[in-house]
């Protein structure tokens, strides 16, 4: 496993841990089995494809060899998890460059020790990124990824105006803000007079909101909004009501008092409107739209009655 497409082709690559292990196990005379590469994914989750295929063939090998443990896992839980399949069906776990072997008992006390190490080590990394995107923050730069829509960076890590796009987003602002239209009716009407998105996609409801819920806009950085959360070995985003912001060095595309004032407008349509988060839609994935083909999604209004729209009316108004 490798975290990102850099390391695959260089430094500890793919080919340099399959060249070890090989040599090892020609050394110990095992017979390989097969070989699981994770290409570009963290440690820190398990739904990694090769991952979850090599817990689904335990049956067939017996023994499991990592180049080193942080290759297969840098959390304590899941590594927990992952060697109690090893455990039901037999399998011994073996790094080459750390001296363990869960086969025996002092294997199992170094693996965890080495497993405790290694959360500590993804945990202190995270630490050091967040403390280094405060400082760009601080000194009111974009801390990295691709810049919001209606924005461009410069070398210097700055944002600048792309005034095609800009201009989308102030017409987005407008209607939320002093007409009152929800995120759907803007993007239908955007899609009708024939804008895209960065992508050259046409634009969506949910693309709309997190335009209009991005405080970049008005010239807000925001720190700590989105965290990640695990259950059950998947991670998910939530958004954390407790963040911090920082003045930027650029221009704002709206003004304070236009981005609060379409939050206003947002809350009261959500008041307005059910939700479908608590009902349970038995038919999902079994019914589509005769028209557009796309699936049928459940709802419900605020008097309790549900509904379904397809989803190409709902984000693109696009179908009849």
């Amino acid at each position: 496993r490798v975290s990102t497409e850099e390391q695959a082709t260089g430094g500890h690559s793919i080919e340099a841990q399959r060249q070890e292990l090989i040599k090892y196990c020609e050394a110990f005379n095992y017979e390989i089995h097969d070989f699981y590469i994770d290409g570009g994914y963290s440690a820190s989750t398990m739904e990694r494809p090769a991952l979850q295929k090599l817990l689904k063939d335990a049956n067939d090998y017996d023994i499991a060899l990592v180049w080193r443990l942080d290759r297969i896992s840098r959390d304590m839980t899941d590594l927990m998890k992952i060697l109690e399949v090893f455990s039901n069906f037999g399998v011994a776990f073996k790094s080459k460059t750390e001296n363990f072997d869960t086969s025996t008992a002092s294997g199992k006390l170094m693996l965890n020790m080495l497993g405790s190490f290694a959360e500590f080590e993804r945990a202190s990394i995270s630490e050091r990124i967040k403390m280094a995107h405060k400082k760009i923050l601080k000194e009111g730069k974009w801390r990295g990824g691709r810049p919001p829509f209606g924005y461009n960076i410069s070398e210097d890590k700055i944002l600048i105006i792309n005034e095609d796009e800009a201009a989308v987003v102030r017409k987005i602002f407008d209607s939320s803000a002093n007409k009152n239209v929800g995120s759907r009716s803007i993007a239908v009407e955007l899609n009708n007079l024939g804008y895209t998105t960065r992508s050259k996609k046409p634009f969506t409801s949910s693309y709309i909101t997190r335009i209009l819920k991005n405080p970049t806009y008005c010239g807000e950085m925001i720190h700590g909004r989105q965290l990640t959360v695990k259950k059950h070995g998947k991670k998910k985003v939530i958004y954390n009501d407790d963040f911090n912001t920082y003045d930027g060095l650029f221009e704002p595309l709206v003004t304070k008092d236009t981005f609060d004032k379409s939050q206003r407008n947002m809350e009261k349509r959500k008041l307005n409107r059910g939700t479908s988060n608590t009902i349970p839609n038995i038919l999902a994935g079994l019914i589509y739209c005769g028209d557009c083909k796309l699936p049928l999604l459940r709802s419900k209004r605020r008097n309790g009655n549900a509904f379904f729209m397809c989803k190409g009316y709902k984000d693109h108004g696009n179908c009849t």
